[in-house]
């Protein structure tokens, strides 16, 4: 059989159509669905990126809590090491040894170890000043709280006993002699402070006792004079000039 290969002639105008292929109805894309797939991938890679962030996030907070666990733990085996090689040498049992050792552990563990105590230090330091400021500024919230709990608790027991509001007028004069007192209250002080029998033995001597109803006061005001003399010895100024008194030596700075 002969092996040369005959020329063909192939028109190249009406080639041979070997098999025409349309899509099927089911091949076309339906743009609804891609959308809803970019869509779920979109939220697929949402939720990838915060879980990946909030792994990446629980990494560094790991790695930094090993890494100060490390710090200590070379800190230690610097000290423990430190004091290792000052004992061997020591149990030589002559000085050359001795420093010797004593150098070597200087040289190998020494910058390591006065670095990590500086830092110590700075935290400690830091601490501190911290914890200073915190108590401080809890002793001046203490203070206003007791002050205000305290007018809250001496107005609250002048309402409901008299008496209480006769006896800080009595304080306040303990030292007054003179025959005609006008203290100015309250209304509601007033009807309390009057219905009592007797009150000419508030101050020394046979002096005279004026109750005046103030309706500008409030309950708990007291203000005291005579021809002589002026006293405001009502609960709320007494409190002021503590809260006066504090600040003027720096123990609260607002009350």
């Amino acid at each position: 059989m002969s092996r040369v290969l005959k020329y063909v002639d192939v028109n190249s105008h009406s080639p041979y159509v070997l098999r025409s292929f349309k899509p099927e109805a089911n091949d076309i894309v339906d743009e609804n669905k891609l959308e809803m797939v970019r869509a779920t991938r979109h939220r697929f890679n949402e939720d990838r990126l915060k879980i990946l962030m909030e792994d990446a996030v629980a990494r560094a907070r790991d790695t930094l809590s090993r890494a100060k666990a490390e710090a200590e733990k070379i800190v230690a085996e610097a000290h423990d090491q430190k004091q290792k090689i000052e004992e061997q040498a020591f149990e030589k049992g002559y000085k050359e040894g001795f420093e010797k050792g004593r150098q070597e552990a200087r040289q190998q563990y020494g910058l390591l170890w006065e670095e990590h105590l500086s830092q110590f230090s700075m935290l400690r330091k830091q601490l501190l000043d911290q914890n200073k400021m915190y108590l401080d500024y809890l002793e001046k919230e203490a203070l206003k709280l007791a002050l205000f709990i305290s007018e809250k608790i001496l107005c609250q027991k002048i309402e409901v006993e008299p008496e209480c509001y006769v006896k800080m007028i009595k304080k306040a004069l303990e030292k007054v002699v003179v025959d005609k007192v006008f203290i100015r209250l309250s209304e509601q002080d007033y009807e309390k402070v009057s219905a009592m029998e007797d009150l000419s033995n508030l101050i020394n001597g046979q002096g005279k006792i004026n109750l005046i109803k103030d309706p500008l006061l409030s309950s708990g005001d007291c203000i005291i004079y005579s021809d002589y003399f002026k006293i405001d010895a009502g609960i709320h100024t007494q409190l002021e000039n503590i809260r006066s008194t504090l600040k003027e030596i720096g123990v609260i700075e607002d009350a």
